[in-house]
């Protein structure tokens, strides 16, 4: 699940309309409200778990929150192993546990 707020049409008619729109924006990102994060649940049984996102580019800088024990139980054995535009590959323990639950940042 991606979680944000609604873009700024580049262009519009009604161009009150767009300079409130734009100054929404600005507010929403000066109080740190911005589109880049996402949800990840890291595969069971497994040691990768590829995230998919057409904001990531090969120099983003993914920072992964956990948001449920297990996942903080795991994240010193956490990496990003390889990334490319859109997508990025993470390394992590085997479990059992489904509920290994992050939301990502991504920058850049």
């Amino acid at each position: 699940m991606t979680i944000g707020y609604d873009p700024v049409p580049e262009a519009m008619n009604d161009q009150v309309q767009h300079r409130r729109k734009l100054a929404m924006a600005v507010n929403l990102l000066s109080s740190g409200k911005m589109n880049v994060t996402k949800d990840l649940s890291l595969r069971v049984n497994a040691t990768e778990t590829s995230l998919s996102d057409s904001r990531i580019s090969s120099q983003s800088i993914l920072i992964l929150t956990p948001m449920s024990a297990a996942a903080a139980a795991d994240m010193a054995s956490i990496y990003i192993a390889s990334q490319k535009q859109g997508l990025a590959v993470i390394r992590h323990p085997s479990r059992a546990s489904a509920q290994r639950n992050f939301r990502v940042a991504i920058l850049g």
